[in-house]
Parts: structure tokens; sequence; C-alpha cells
């Protein structure tokens, strides 16, 4: 195969000139790529911010709600549970509260008129209770407290699209490199 640099000169500028300008407008748009990935990902833990003031609580499950989405021949139903929760807020006052909706996706079974899709939480099941105490009706079931981490911008997909885009600019420096240097 001929080298770039051994192709007449009226056939190798034109070319090294698009490869540059191609490599460099990939390189640009991966890097836009990235920045939007990077903020998307930063945008979602700030959001995590608004759980900073929020109180943890025992609380109990004392019922759930369910809807049923059906599926199609080429998607499986999934089923929506919703936790009714009981708990007592800082003030000892009792709240009776809807809380975090799970989708269940899944096979429905309808042997022996059960569905497969089972609810992830069952009446008395004791969980942790997160809630805004300025508004005890807004809670969030979890173990833990989602925590602001400025890290999660730096995943894996900014880094893939970030590798593309340094990639492509350096392929660009190399056809400017070439572009510049001497005919030999």
């Amino acid at each position: 195969m001929t080298q770039p640099s051994q192709l007449p000169d009226p056939v190798r500028k034109p070319l090294l000139t698009l490869i540059m300008v191609s490599f460099a407008g990939a390189g640009g748009l991966m890097a836009l790529i990235t920045l939007f990935v990077v903020l998307v990902s930063l945008w979602t833990s700030v959001s995590k911010l608004s759980y900073w003031d929020w109180i943890s609580a025992p609380a109990v499950v004392v019922r759930h709600t369910a809807s049923e989405q059906p599926g199609t021949r080429s998607s499986p139903g999934s089923r929506m549970y919703c936790a009714i929760i009981r708990f007592s807020d800082r003030t000892g006052k009792p709240h009776d509260v809807n809380s975090t909706c799970v989708t269940v996706d899944g096979s429905p079974r309808r042997r022996g008129g059960g569905s497969g899709l089972s609810s992830p939480y069952w009446k008395g099941q004791a969980v942790t209770v997160w809630y805004d105490p300025d508004n005890p009706t807004n809670t969030l079931i979890a173990e833990q407290k989602p925590q602001f981490n400025p890290f999660e911008a730096i995943n894996w997909l900014s880094m893939f699209f970030g590798s593309l885009a340094i990639g492509l600019f350096l392929g660009a420096r190399m056809a400017r490199d070439g572009l510049q240097a001497p005919k030999s």
C-alpha cells in the first residue's frame, strides 16, 4: 500500500487536509458528547443535595398497591408497586404515606392465578424511610440517604467518549504534521 508521503503532492495535501478536518470535527463532537455526559452525571449527583436535611425514621409497610402493565408478544409485562408506609416524624406525629414506587419487569406467569411478578414490599415489613422534616409526605425508602458525589461525573461513559475525543484529536494532529512536513 502506498504511504501518504509517497503520494503525489496534488493528492497528498487534499487527502491529509480531509483527514485532519474529519478527525478534528469528530474529535470536537466526541468532546461535546463527553461534556454532555459529565454534566448530566453531575446534575444527577447535585439533585441528591435535596436530601441534605432529610431525617431517617423506622417505618412499617402497612400495605402496598400494584398496577399491572400488560406485555406484548415482543416485550414482557411489568408491575408497579407502591408501598404505603407508617412512620412517626421527629415530633412523634404519625404519618401514613404512599412512598417509593418500584417497577418490576418480567414475564408474567399465569398458572394458578399468580403473576410471577412479586412485590419488593410486604405488609408488616420494617423499612428505613427518609423524609423531609418540612414536608413529611415527601419520603424515600432507602437504607442510606443518597449522597452528593462530584466524582459520579467521571464514569465509564465519560471516560469512553473522552478517550475517543483524545484519539481523534491526536489523529488530526498527525495529519496536520504530515501536511506541514516537507515532502521527502
